[in-house]
């Protein structure tokens, strides 16, 4: 599992400490078990990284850029940060 460590105005991919523990948060395992699924998920995140170019449309569902800050905030005690400048150029 990677991370990306900001550090002034340069941005670094680094490897996370507990990568190899599940994060919680797949399968069946997050539905049967929510609680403690949510628990490790805010463990593991700390802030989402938002890259995308249109976090605006209807497509986007929930996680639509006028959302997605309550309920990263309101699951995982997550913050949300917008930098489409890291977006992949569309060709």
């Amino acid at each position: 599992m990677k991370a990306v460590a900001c550090q002034g105005s340069r941005l670094e991919v680094i490897d996370l400490p507990e990568a190899t523990e599940c994060c919680g948060f797949g399968g069946t395992f997050a539905i049967k078990n929510a609680d403690t699924s949510m628990a490790m998920l805010g463990d593991k995140v700390r802030t989402v990284l938002d890259i995308r170019l249109n976090n605006t449309s209807q497509l986007a569902g929930f996680a639509k850029k006028q959302d997605l800050p309550y309920f990263l905030d309101r699951l995982c005690n997550a913050a949300y940060v917008e930098m489409p400048e890291l977006a992949p150029s569309r060709a």
